[in-house]
């Protein structure tokens, strides 16, 4: 895909936001603004996952839901509680 460069004029400070978010995105700033005219004009249909988020997929698989690790925390302050009477 042949390429262009385009100018815009945006206040200072939301280019320095759009830089950090783009920075810690893991991609570039011309590449999400690319993304972001694609969706707005229907040739991508869902905004794909960051390159951050696409690393640490996978690593919750398999992980207890939050009310069971509540429930055995609680159990387990109980019993303790229960047997240093």
């Amino acid at each position: 895909m042949s390429t262009v460069k385009l100018t815009l004029s945006i206040p200072e400070r939301l280019l320095a936001e759009a830089k950090a978010y783009a920075i810690k995105a893991g991609q570039p700033l011309s590449q999400l603004v690319s993304r972001y005219f694609a969706i707005l004009s229907g040739q991508e249909k869902e905004a794909s996952i960051s390159p951050r988020v696409r690393r640490i997929t996978g690593i919750a698989k398999g992980s207890k839901a939050d009310d069971e690790l509540l429930t055995e925390a609680l159990k387990g302050k109980y019993h303790l509680a229960r047997g240093s009477r």
